[in-house]
């Protein structure tokens, strides 16, 4: 849409952009109200550049915004289903912001390499050999790595639950 570009104010472009932007999205398989947000999260930061540094092709700089926000939000979603399953829960499903909170704060206080594996296979989705080559080091490193992260944190999070169950009775 190059069209969109050129002289046209940032609310006649918005306008346009906005259902193109949401039926892209879904396509990428997010629902309706999320495929909104981050349509409206998007062409906000199109409108933040839109005066000093606009994009050539705003409908194509958009969706690139969006697509990377959906990507977040999987991994996200993704790490938040692991990490349920590795407190013992048996379905998987959505964390509360509060045992997120809790869980990236174990992650910061992690040693460094198995900060770094967790966040590599975790947060970034490696493969051991792809975490391997980004540390530099052998692949049976990166399992016992993440071996003792995951030992780590199974201790400090479910230690900190039955904790907060105490303090609370």
């Amino acid at each position: 849409m190059s069209g969109a570009g050129g002289d046209a104010g940032i609310d006649h472009v918005c306008d346009l952009l906005y259902p193109r932007l949401i039926a892209a999205f879904r396509t990428l398989g997010v629902s309706r109200e999320d495929a909104e947000d981050i349509a409206q999260e998007a062409l906000a930061k199109l409108a933040e550049r839109w005066d000093r540094q606009r994009p050539e092709r705003p409908l194509a700089w958009c969706y690139v915004v969006g697509r990377n926000a959906v990507l977040s939000r999987r991994r996200r979603r993704s790490l938040e289903a692991r990490v349920s399953r590795l407190l013992g829960r048996e379905e998987a499903h959505e964390v509360d912001v509060a045992a997120s909170e809790a869980v990236r704060a174990a992650v910061r206080r992690l040693p460094h390499r198995q900060r770094e594996v967790v966040i590599h296979r975790f947060f970034l989705g490696l493969s051991v050999n792809e975490t391997a080559d980004a540390m530099r080091c052998a692949p049976g490193t990166v399992t016992a790595l993440t071996h003792q992260a995951l030992a780590h944190l199974r201790a400090e999070l479910v230690g900190a639950k039955a904790w907060n169950r105490e303090v609370a009775s």
